[in-house]
């Protein structure tokens, strides 16, 4: 029964490592010092590159984090709480674009391996922040909206009160035409 299960255990490998390359989902997996071990097709896209052989190992982190101890850090934290941990931080694409992504960290305990899953937070980031420009100008409208009407509300009353001003000025030339050039700026 032994051979049976040990060609039972090759199927699962197999077709765990067939699920990790083909998921959905940037994933890459990592030694407990964060050297790069395999990264799947969608991490290596989500990076802009065809394949991270280009970045052996411990070139990684520095090549694609733009704080590389996050990894670490990442790394630690998970191997210490022996749950899953994550984050969120950038990472730069090779193009020299910035990435917002959540990374979650667990440690594969038979094979002393961190498998990482990095989530694009991208586009959320940017409607987040389109949103909060958004609500920065609708708040300068209120703001300006308010300024108008206590501004047309001041100008009203200059008006009325120059009014009665030269109902009452009677009969003084001069006061009379300051008014009247006073009532016309108002108005």
């Amino acid at each position: 029964q032994l051979p049976r299960l040990h060609e039972q255990l090759d199927e699962i490998r197999v077709d765990n490592n067939r699920l990790f390359e083909q998921a959905g989902l940037a994933m890459f997996r990592c030694t407990p010092d964060g050297a790069l071990i395999h990264a799947n097709r969608a991490c290596t896209t989500l990076v802009g590159r065809r394949t991270l052989d280009q970045l052996p190992g411990a070139q990684f982190a520095p090549a694609v984090f733009e704080a590389p101890d996050v990894l670490s850090w990442l790394i630690e934290r998970c191997s210490s709480t022996r749950a899953k941990e994550s984050i969120e931080t950038t990472w730069q694409r090779s193009d020299g674009g910035r990435l917002y992504v959540r990374l979650s960290a667990r440690r594969l305990t038979p094979h002393d391996v961190i498998e990482v899953t990095a989530e694009d937070l991208t586009r959320l980031r940017v409607l987040q922040a389109r949103l909060d420009q958004a609500h920065r100008m609708e708040a300068v409208g209120r703001f300006a909206s308010e300024v108008a009407v206590t501004c047309g509300n001041l100008l009203s009353d200059i008006h009325q009160n120059g009014q009665q001003w030269l109902t009452k000025a009677g009969c003084n030339v001069g006061s009379r035409q300051q008014g009247e050039l006073l009532i016309d700026e108002v108005r």
